[in-house]
């Protein structure tokens, strides 16, 4: 099958010095029976990755280069905008430490052409090293918590999470098809996260406006956790520092003020077990002590721009 002229698919994806998990994502989208057009962004990596894909990838796919490190939702949004311009109508956001079976494309699409009112389309994921365990069958979402969570996440499919497309809390963003006019409505990814909650914040931001948002298990995506932001054990300064100055940042912007005060009470207790356990483990686990404060900090401090 074809991406004809007038029905145009783009795939989204963002490189920083990973440009070989970044080939790798790249030939399972080149692949599909629906074949997109792929975009790549390199996001200023100093370690010679770009002209890697450039060498690698001509003629079968577009680089562009960002020009800083402007995190996933900011490289993304340079392709989105692209993607667009070009009169993409639909795309296809893809991490790049992720394969696709060669007809997850055209199951979302399928789905997506079925139902107008759903803002973007997105796939059962599995991990890529146990490929039979789940990683994302859907996302729920607490806000009297402040809690976003996997649906089926470490569980052995056997068959539980399949059956028809189904309305779901968010999707995430390592296999998320948008359609242009939800983009057109509801804006582009909100960058100021820099890294995660960015595709939790625009799913919300997408019911808020009416749109539905719908998993799809027969598009099916295997993916390795955090490749570029996370260390060998899954772990690193970065995520830490990341997801608790945005676990904050995403509980300002959405909850209530009654759900404020549960959401924050439940965050500190989160925050302080794992600064308990952390400080009694080896010393890789000790060094995320710091950087997970430095986010609550920098929170506090109110330093950049929220979101």
């Amino acid at each position: 099958m074809s991406n004809d002229a007038g029905d145009r698919v783009f795939a989204v994806l963002v490189n920083w010095c990973n440009d070989g998990d970044t080939l790798r994502a790249v030939e399972s989208l080149l692949a599909q029976s629906l074949l997109p057009e792929v975009v790549v962004v390199d996001n200023a990596s100093p370690n010679g990755s770009e002209a890697r894909l450039r060498e690698a990838l001509a003629g079968r796919a577009t680089v562009l280069q960002s020009g800083a490190n402007l995190g996933w939702a900011g490289g993304c949004n340079v392709a989105i905008r692209y993607a667009l311009a070009l009169g993409a109508r639909y795309v296809w956001l893809f991490n790049n430490d992720a394969t696709a079976h060669p007809t997850a494309l055209a199951a979302l699409v399928d789905v997506a052409e079925r139902h107008p009112d759903a803002a973007a389309c997105g796939s059962l994921i599995y991990e890529q090293d146990r490929p039979e365990v789940v990683w994302f069958a859907g996302g729920a979402v607490s806000l009297w918590r402040g809690v976003t969570w996997h649906i089926g996440r470490g569980q052995t499919d056997r068959g539980q999470f399949g059956g028809p497309p189904r309305p779901v809390a968010f999707l995430t963003g390592c296999s998320l098809l948008v359609r242009r006019a939800a983009f057109e409505r509801v804006g582009l990814l909100p960058e100021k996260y820099f890294l995660y909650f960015e595709d939790v914040d625009w799913c919300l931001q997408a019911r808020r406006r009416g749109y539905r948002l719908l998993f799809v298990p027969e598009a099916r995506v295997w993916h390795r956790e955090g490749s570029s932001a996370r260390g060998a054990d899954g772990l690193s300064p970065t995520h830490a520092y990341y997801d608790a100055r945005n676990n904050l940042y995403f509980i300002d912007r959405w909850c209530s003020p009654l759900q404020r005060i549960t959401a924050r009470a439940n965050f500190a207790v989160r925050v302080g077990g794992k600064v308990l356990l952390w400080s009694l483990l080896r010393r890789p686990q000790r060094a995320l002590i710091a950087p997970l404060i430095a986010g609550v900090h920098d929170f506090r401090a109110r330093k950049g721009e929220r979101p």
